[in-house]
């Protein structure tokens, strides 16, 4: 996944701000491994770029953002981009400080991942998942349309006369198969195992303060087999409450080199500062004083 993101964004002439070293983490970085990367958050942080684009499974993604809270960022310093679902595996049995965390960073996650409950049809299935089970989760629109493929690949052998129990002739044969599904337009791509040109949904991830959670709204989907590839149902609210895109940059205020935010006041560094301030007066007084009684001196041997 990595080596063909690498590539894409060189094809496209984009530039990846962070350097090599600075890209690759632990695959089952946990919150005990920060004192070892400290250095590679910290480092990110100082990159200024505001747009992350995750790689990660969860809960590991959790433990990333929960360093990355920890190494000093906050709210609209930074937004994800994440290619799988986010909302449904986030762990709120995590303390009350891991979450805050959560909360603080991840408002305005940006999940791009298949379309679930597309179209007419779509909205039909998920009406009925939400009769039966009271809500639909991640996962059961796909469960729904592989189940609906495996089905019409049987009923298409059965028809042709051949053997269901025959491995090769059933891959055949659920390749062949088109459907109109949940997902959209279900069809396989020739020589491989994935989904030919699926829709592809983009989420916002925003916080209900009444059930305090989570939940992905659909802002827009990219189609590969629409002539207008992307589609925009409803603009992003941000972070800041407006719908102005973010800047690809981080900035400080009057040209500083860190943010305002960070700085506080420090008690040791406070008294360091009265003493050299009293030291620095005693010391021009002294030599104010040394001055005016060297003066009649410096007439008479002048």
């Amino acid at each position: 996944m990595y080596n063909y993101f690498v590539a894409e964004v060189e094809k496209f002439n984009m530039r990846i701000l962070n350097p090599p070293e600075l890209r690759r983490i632990d695959t089952f970085y946990t919150k005990n491994d920060y004192p070892k990367w400290k250095y590679w958050f910290e480092g990110l942080i100082r990159l200024r770029g505001r747009l992350f684009v995750v790689f990660l499974t969860p809960p590991y993604w959790m433990y990333v953002i929960e360093s990355l809270y920890d190494a000093g960022m906050r709210t609209g310093d930074s937004f994800f981009l994440s290619n799988g679902r986010v909302a449904y595996s986030i762990m709120w049995e995590t303390n009350l400080l891991e979450r805050l965390k959560l909360i603080d960073l991840i408002y305005g996650w940006i999940v791009v991942s298949q379309a679930e409950w597309f179209g007419d049809y779509g909205e039909m299935i998920k009406d009925g998942y939400v009769k039966k089970y009271g809500n639909e989760t991640d996962f059961r629109c796909l469960a729904f349309d592989a189940a609906i493929l495996l089905l019409n690949g049987i009923k298409f052998t059965v028809q042709q006369g051949q053997d269901v129990k025959n491995y090769l002739v059933m891959k055949s044969n659920l390749r062949k198969q088109k459907f109109l599904g949940c997902f959209g337009t279900v069809s396989i791509e020739p020589g491989t195992n994935q989904r030919s040109l699926p829709t592809i949904g983009i989420h916002y991830l925003k916080w209900d303060e009444y059930s305090r959670r989570f939940y992905e709204e659909l802002v827009g989907k990219y189609d590969y087999s629409s002539a207008q590839l992307i589609t925009f149902y409803k603009s992003v609210i941000w972070y800041d409450n407006t719908t102005s895109v973010p800047t690809d940059m981080l900035t400080y205020e009057n040209g500083c080199p860190f943010p305002a935010k960070i700085i506080f006041r420090s008690e040791k560094g406070a008294g360091v500062y009265t003493i050299w301030g009293l030291y620095s007066h005693g010391n021009l007084g002294y030599r104010c004083i040394a001055v005016y009684f060297s003066r009649p001196w410096y007439k008479q041997n002048g």
